[in-house]
């Protein structure tokens, strides 16, 4: 599985990275509250935090299939219900501290 079909199976299948966007967004408006705003500029901020929180569920994941099997799907569909990552990435998702929130 790469990366792209990686992020869509955990965008259709839990909350994660929608909940991690929310907050994402929120850092962002306060982090830039007493300056001017630039919503196209925040809006690539918020892509670049996310593409990092789902970059780095991946990368870790990746360690844990074999190497033979890094390219099937089915492997990793396997893999992240057996071991339960979906509710792990969102209790994680909810754990991190974005500064200043």
């Amino acid at each position: 599985m790469n990366h792209d079909t990686f992020k869509e199976y955990v965008m259709s299948h839990c909350h994660a990275v929608r909940d991690f966007r929310q907050r994402a967004v929120v850092y962002q408006r306060l982090k830039h509250a007493t300056g001017k705003r630039d919503p196209v500029m925040e809006e690539k901020a918020v892509e670049t935090m996310v593409e990092r929180f789902v970059c780095s569920a991946y990368c870790n994941l990746k360690r844990y299939i074999k190497e033979e099997d890094q390219d099937s799907r089915q492997a990793w569909i396997t893999f992240i219900q057996q071991q339960d990552v979906l509710a792990s990435l969102e209790v994680s998702a909810s754990q991190i501290v974005l500064h200043d929130e």
